[in-house]
């Protein structure tokens, strides 16, 4: 019994020691800890002050170890949406379609409907073909000042309208952007027609999940990411500058929605 005692004494001082020189370098230098706000603060005894410390650090520094920290949950966070991003494009294929519309922000308010055609067939990963001349149907969901100072007009199409009539519900990003064919002067192009032909070309894979085309547009860029609810969105300093003539190309990656 006098042994048991003896161990538990020696556990038990050795215990007060640590927490001792622990309490002794918290009062050298600030802590990490934040005391629990429930807490009375300290005094200036020394006593009460161990005595404080002894029973708020164990429990505050248990909270926190258990609390998960902003900067972990803003990783998981951000895995999540890549992860979500990356499936999404799995399951989308490049596309090219032209505005039978233009489409002038000064004009245009939210809700305002917008088509696009395909250009050629495409065959859907999850979905039936689309042909040459499906009809893309979407609106428009923002045209307005934001907080930096710079214009957005945005788009989603959430619609294809085959030539029978069915309508396929889709997911479709805007990938690219190019003025229509035969535009005299493509949007400050510098080159030969032949190196803008190609440059037309949707090249887009499913290892793309965000466009940031500066300058897509004469002054206006195109931003657009494959998990957003949009389909994209042109980002000018000035409004009057974001204009899309009519037959405007548009690269998009397009899946059937709700089929993943």
């Amino acid at each position: 019994m006098k042994r048991e005692s003896a161990v538990a004494l020696s556990i038990a001082t050795a215990a007060i020691t640590l927490l001792v020189a622990q309490f002794a370098s918290a009062q050298a230098a600030p802590s990490n800890h934040t005391p629990c706000a429930s807490q009375a603060a300290p005094s200036n005894d020394p006593g009460h002050d161990f005595v404080y410390w002894f029973d708020l650090y164990i429990p505050c520094a248990a909270m926190q170890q258990a609390a998960p920290s902003n900067t972990t949950s803003s990783a998981a966070k951000q895995n999540a949406t890549s992860s979500a991003a990356m499936q999404q494009a799995m399951e989308m294929v490049p596309a090219q379609a032209s505005l039978t519309q233009s489409i002038d922000a000064r004009k245009v308010k939210q809700g305002d409907l917008i088509i696009a055609t395909l250009s050629d067939k495409v065959q859907l990963k999850n979905g039936p073909e689309l042909s040459s001349g499906t009809e893309l149907i979407g609106q428009v969901t923002d045209d307005q000042m934001q907080n930096d100072g710079t214009y957005r007009l945005a788009l989603v199409f959430t619609n294809a309208q085959l030539k029978t009539g069915t309508v396929i519900p889709i997911k479709a990003t805007i990938v690219g952007v190019s003025a229509p064919a035969g535009y005299p002067y493509p949007y400050g192009w510098i080159g030969s027609w032949s190196d803008y032909a190609s440059s037309t070309t949707n090249n887009w894979t499913d290892r793309t999940l965000r466009v940031d085309q500066h300058d897509a547009l004469n002054g206006v860029n195109l931003q657009s990411r494959i998990d957003d609810s949009n389909s994209g969105n042109f980002v000018s300093k000035k409004k009057d500058e974001i204009r899309l003539s009519t037959e405007t190309l548009l690269d998009l990656a397009i899946a059937a929605q709700g089929k993943s």
